[in-house]
């Protein structure tokens, strides 16, 4: 089997955000996350659950920073509520190829 590395920018989901997601109608968590696309990710990393978006392998500083923006519009779309103070997580993934 072999791996390949892709970057995931993303937040850590807290008890708060958990209850939040848990009380979010499934046709809403349908249309914002885990649908495929440029929709938000879920993803689990050293056993804690981040939502975020995966960049590839290669992304500029200013990528990232958009990419990072975009996402905390997305969740407070999603959960109803302001979510600008999100602290999100640059990391690698693996894929498997």
């Amino acid at each position: 089997m072999t791996f390949d590395f892709d970057l995931f920018i993303g937040f850590s989901v807290d008890s708060m955000y958990e209850e939040r997601l848990a009380a979010t109608p499934l046709c809403r968590l349908e249309m914002f996350l885990d649908n495929g696309g440029d929709n938000l990710h879920d993803v689990e990393y050293n056993g804690m659950r981040f939502i975020g978006k995966k960049l590839g392998s290669h992304c500029s500083v200013a990528d990232i920073d958009d990419i990072g923006n975009n996402i905390t519009t997305t969740f407070a779309a999603l959960v109803g509520e302001d979510t600008s103070h999100l602290s999100l997580e640059l990391f690698a993934i693996p894929v498997v190829l």
